[in-house]
């Protein structure tokens, strides 16, 4: 009788974390076939109640329901000897930010045609209808940056990394605590740094940001630690002045820097949505020329996947006794998803096909500075000082009770 579960054979470590490593394994199908995976396994002793145990398990759900060409493709969520791991598809290529270095900048147009695909990744993730509810997951991902965006090589992209991502939609056994920090400075707009709950426009001011560091070859708020940034951000004056001496670094035409100029709006409310920005791309992509982002990918050399020398697990072949799948409890069975749901904009039947594949839409009209009738109020600094005025008073309170008291 086959054996009804997979063997993984460890190769080398490819990332190291807080909470575990990251490897490029085999696994060994009961049908005989093998297939190239990546396998996120956590550290030992780390119990099932454990935040980074949940979080694991909350990623996992999410990418499989999510199921998108342009989204990481989640296999498994196993026990590998004690230890809980994830087990997905291996993209060979790199992360953005390895083509974030000037003397390694992609072309605008390719860059044009990848950031499209994350767009549409997110659009896919916001609208999405829950399998449990039938509502539109409405998934924010919290944590858009370069090292999250993979570009493969054969020129399209990949976002990774939901461990922090929300929707109301589907349950999280992970809790994001009191203090915790679930955002990556620099990546953030002015509301999160406010304190605000991160919303759809937030994950738009991250994906310019990302997009910002692609064009210009260095990051948005370079050369400023989370003090300056937060001095900036938190005056909206300061903030259009510094956005637009910025903004005169991108590479590209005039129209490229009115798109990022949008999504990086001080205000949530003047950002576009993902729909917008995929489409505003597509046409910026056909605008600028050049090589497409498959033709630039045939014609640049990848790095090799990083080698982090002994590691744990490395060398070791894992048989079905020490893997037990537990995929069934935890992430949906998968539907085929027509093409019309992941790329409604394709002209290709290949639904990995890439972005330079997109048929041009209606121009997107030019980006207009929204300019309210009353120049709004600077929100951020006023609630700091509310709150000092509020605790000055309160100490004013009890001081005065305190001497009424000892007389």
């Amino acid at each position: 009788m086959p054996d009804p579960h997979p063997t993984l054979t460890f190769h080398q470590c490819i990332g190291i974390g807080a909470y575990g490593e990251v490897y490029l394994a085999d696994s060994h199908r009961p049908d005989g076939s093998t297939q190239q995976v990546a396998v996120k396994v956590l550290k030992e002793g780390l119990a099932n109640g454990a935040q980074a145990v949940e979080r694991l398990r909350d990623e996992g759900r999410m990418l499989a329901i999510l199921d998108h060409p342009c989204i990481l493709l989640v296999h498994d969520l196993a026990d590998i000897s004690g230890r809980t791991g994830l087990i997905t598809e291996y993209v060979e290529g790199a992360d953005l930010s390895w083509f974030g270095h000037p003397d390694r900048l992609i072309p605008a147009r390719a860059i044009c045609e990848i950031m499209a695909q994350v767009a549409n990744a997110l659009d896919s993730a916001w609208n999405k209808p829950s399998p449990v509810t039938g509502n539109a997951l409405n998934l924010v991902h919290r944590d858009i940056k370069p090292q999250n965006v993979r570009v493969t090589v054969g020129g399209s992209a990949k976002l990774l990394d939901f461990g922090i991502a929300r929707t109301n939609e589907i349950h999280r056994d992970a809790r994001t605590l009191a203090g915790d920090q679930v955002y990556t400075p620099g990546y953030v707009g002015p509301e999160v740094l406010a304190g605000d709950e991160q919303g759809p426009a937030s994950d738009i001011y991250a994906l310019g940001a990302t997009l910002y560091l692609a064009l210009a070859g260095e990051p948005l708020t370079a050369n400023m630690n989370e003090k300056a940034q937060r001095s900036v951000m938190f005056l909206h004056k300061k903030y259009v002045v510094f956005l637009e001496d910025r903004l005169n670094k991108v590479r590209g035409p005039d129209l490229l820097r009115d798109l990022l100029r949008a999504m990086l709006s001080y205000w949530e409310r003047d950002r576009p949505r993902a729909v917008d920005v995929q489409t505003r791309l597509v046409d910026l992509a056909e605008i600028i020329g050049g090589r497409t982002a498959v033709e630039w990918a045939q014609n640049v050399t990848f790095p090799p996947p990083e080698n982090f020398p002994g590691a744990s697990m490395t060398g070791q072949t894992v048989r079905h006794e020490a893997v037990a799948v537990i995929t069934e409890s935890i992430i949906p069975k998968r539907r085929e998803y027509a093409q019309s749901e992941l790329f409604p904009m394709f002209g290709s039947t290949d639904l990995r096909a890439p972005v330079s594949a997109i048929q041009p839409q209606d121009p997107w009209p030019p980006v207009e500075p929204v300019e309210p009738a009353v120049e709004p109020v600077d929100s951020y600094p006023r609630l700091y000082a509310m709150g000092l005025l509020a605790l000055g008073i309160s100490l004013g309170l009890v001081l005065a009770v305190i001497v009424t008291l000892w007389s």
